[in-house]
């Protein structure tokens, strides 16, 4: 098998793409002996996440790397990864994180506080 930089591109355009998803219709039947028929059901899924189709790559990469080292794979092909977007967001407000303190045993407390002004630092 052949893997070049086109094939892992192509791979990648093809799991951003929109596809259509049909799941068949079966027959459902309970421990009463109740059949159900569930139809066959199409929907359009939205292209995968960068992210995810990152996770992927990242495995495949690792996957190349074990063959190397088995002697199994002559060479590795170039695998580049996709820029995510996934910045975190909805950090507690001030108020809120005073409010949820309050509420938290005492021994927990400091460390919570911690953490916070960790983040608050790290910004």
């Amino acid at each position: 098998m052949n893997v070049e930089a086109d094939t892992i591109t192509a791979y990648v355009v093809e799991r951003q793409a929109a596809t259509k998803v049909t799941r068949r219709a079966y027959t459902l039947t309970t421990k009463d002996g109740t059949e159900r028929k569930i139809p066959e059901h199409t929907r359009t899924v939205t292209g995968t996440s960068n992210a995810e189709i990152n996770r992927e790559l990242a495995m495949l990469k690792f996957a190349f790397r074990l063959g190397q080292k088995a002697r199994k794979v002559s060479h590795l092909p170039a695998i580049d990864l996709l820029q995510e977007n996934n910045v975190r967001t909805g950090f507690f407000e001030d108020h809120q994180l005073n409010a949820v303190l309050q509420r938290l045993p005492d021994h927990v407390r400091p460390v919570i506080e911690f953490a916070a002004e960790s983040k608050r630092a790290a910004s």
